[in-house]
This record gives structure tokens, sequence and C-alpha cells, in this order.
């Protein structure tokens, strides 16, 4: 087939689109952006100004290296059928 048949709807609809005008909205070269203050801490808003630890390393590391190590390595394209059986 080398050749396109155009519908009615979609005649309709891009005559719809075509009537329709672009968002009514300012250029970004007239807007103008300020600074805000962070809201004062209060009974509503309760924060922190410190910090949490970093994350250490060492345990991060043991993680990945025991604890996420034994997980299934699918070794066929029947993985899901495998690893169902094995669940189950």
């Amino acid at each position: 087939m080398n050749s396109v048949e155009v519908s009615d709807d979609f005649t309709r609809l891009s005559a719809e689109y075509n009537g329709t005008t672009g968002p009514n909205s300012p250029a970004q070269s007239s807007q103008t952006f300020t600074s805000t203050d962070c809201p004062a801490i209060n009974g509503s808003l309760l924060a922190s100004t410190t910090l949490p630890p970093t994350p250490d390393e060492a345990v991060c590391n043991c993680l990945l290296q025991n604890a996420l190590s034994c997980r299934v390595a699918p070794a066929t394209v029947n993985e899901p059928t495998i690893v169902g059986g094995l669940t189950e």
C-alpha cells in the first residue's frame, strides 16, 4: 500500500485543532524571578537545621557484597517460569 486514506473523523479532528490557538501565557523573557525565604519553623512545620550523618561506606559495601549477592540469576529465556516454580 503506497497511499494513505484520510477518514472523515481525521478531517474533523484536524479542523478542530486548526481552529484553536495556543495557550495565552506570558513570554519567558517577561517573567521576573525572586528568591523565596524558607518558612519559619513552627507547630505546623517541624524542621531541623541538622543534617543526617553521611552513610558509612563500609556498611553499604557489606550490604552489597553479602545481602544482595543472593539473588536468582536467570540462565534461560524461561526465567519467569523457573522462578515461579521455585517460589511456590
